[in-house]
């Protein structure tokens, strides 16, 4: 009997029903600020744009925000559309008060506050199924090279609705919390689906520890400068082998082109990694953001408030219960068949490893520490009343979990509920109601 697949790991819904309809994907219309006013008769007439430099950006919350900016920044600036979904952002953003894009940086030794801010870098559009009442009329232009930085849950199928759009071998990257969905097996599965003829864009993804909190639509705070990590998912070779080890396989030209314009911004820290190496760093940042957002969202704190009492034994105890439970889960998942393309010829005892409680809680508090003035991107959801990325981090794993076998998980249970009730407790409220043992209080 062959070895049982491992069924989607994200996004399941979405996906199933992509392997189930075929349907075409949207017509979509391409506002401009000359849609925004009440005067100006309908153009038809199409644009044309030849500047095989062109960046077209997909979200603009804090870290699509940090990328904007840096990249307007550079000497040798690309052209940079900014793809908005609501026109009512797109009128916020002509407003005569808007800034543009501001990154906002915390004085050393006193000093005031640095603001960075860019505003004619950038062609902005709202790009929706919805025709525009007055004004030109247009479609969007092809994407060669194409940045993702929307919620988790979001970055896939929004990247589906713009296939239309998606020149052969466009570059797309990727960059949100969680486990892409694209891993194998899952990525042949939506390529095939969507693809069949060939043409398929070529993905990447990226990891950044850059911390951020959000001042208003279009200005973010960058409370602790960090890296981004950024590597090729489903990398193919000439035979269509995959090629895991290398850091920088042969890629269509938009996506050498897009990683040198990353690399060339030097305020995101850029560097790019093996196939391999980018899934363990997908999963490392998992481990921090499924043991700090929940801790933080109900707590009601910024990440250095929980490790800032070396006397409290309650939130040292609770993290080490999610990474108990964490590890165990990583360890069943490196260790089933459908991961053998990612673990490598050294076998899985090296990553069993590196996934124990002590290893990660290590890494947790190091991570915890350096971004000790922020407050998690999960609190800003909660306490903007926003839909958090609960179920994309702490939600992936009780559903790894239970298609892997593994046992329950009652501490990530309890927590995904209370941050989806939006429920703020005291840290002895929290113990109570993860049942920890009395004498922990």
């Amino acid at each position: 009997m062959p070895p049982r697949q491992l069924q989607t790991l994200a996004n399941d819904k979405w996906l199933t029903q992509i392997a189930s309809h075929g349907s075409p994907p949207p017509r979509l219309y391409a506002w401009t600020a000359a849609n925004l006013s009440g005067t100006g008769a309908h153009n038809r007439e199409p644009r044309k744009d030849n500047d095989s430099r062109r960046i077209h950006m997909l979200g603009i919350g804090n870290i699509g925000r940090l990328f904007a900016s840096n990249l307007a920044s550079l000497p040798d600036r690309p052209p940079i559309t900014l793809i908005l979904r609501r026109p009512e952002l797109l009128a916020k953003w002509y407003s005569i008060n808007c800034q543009g894009i501001q990154i906002v940086r915390p004085g050393v030794d006193g000093s005031g506050n640095k603001t960075s801010s860019h505003k004619s870098a950038f062609d902005v559009e709202c790009w929706c199924e919805t025709p525009p009442p007055h004004g030109p009329i247009h479609h969007p232009f092809p994407v060669n090279k194409l940045i993702v930085t929307t919620k988790a849950a979001s970055a896939l199928p929004a990247v589906d609705r713009l296939r239309r759009y998606l020149a052969p071998d466009c570059a797309v990257v990727m960059v949100h919390n969680g486990v892409s969905p694209l891993w194998p097996p899952h990525g042949d599965e939506y390529l095939e689906q969507r693809y069949p003829n060939g043409g398929a864009p070529r993905f990447f993804s990226a990891v950044t520890s850059h911390a951020l909190w959000s001042m208003g639509d279009f200005c973010s705070m960058h409370v602790a400068p960090g890296d981004s990590v950024m590597g090729p998912i489903l990398p193919a070779g000439p035979n269509g082998d995959i090629e895991a080890s290398s850091p920088c396989p042969e890629t269509p030209s938009a996506g050498q082109g897009l990683m040198q314009q990353i690399k060339a911004a030097k305020g995101l820290q850029f560097r790019s990694v093996a196939w391999r190496e980018l899934w363990l760093l997908q999963l490392d940042k998992l481990v921090v953001n499924t043991t700090i957002n929940p801790l933080a969202s109900v707590l009601r704190c910024k990440n250095g408030q929980l490790f800032e009492n070396s006397h409290d034994s309650v939130i040292p105890l609770i993290m080490d219960r999610l990474l108990q439970e964490t590890c165990h889960v990583i360890q069943a998942l490196v260790s089933h068949p459908a991961s053998c393309p990612m673990v490598g010829p050294d076998g899985v005892e090296p990553l069993n490893q590196r996934y124990t409680v002590c290893q990660m809680r290590d890494m947790v508090c190091d991570i915890g520490k350096r971004s000790a003035a922020n407050t998690c991107s999960m609190l800003q959801d909660v306490q903007a009343g926003r839909l958090t990325e609960v179920s994309e981090l702490n939600g992936w794993l009780l559903d790894t979990a239970a298609r892997l076998g593994c046992m329950a998980l009652p501490t990530h249970g309890a927590l995904v509920d209370l941050v989806k009730g939006r429920v703020a407790l005291s840290k002895e409220e929290l113990a109570r109601r993860l049942v920890l043992k009395e004498k922990a209080l």
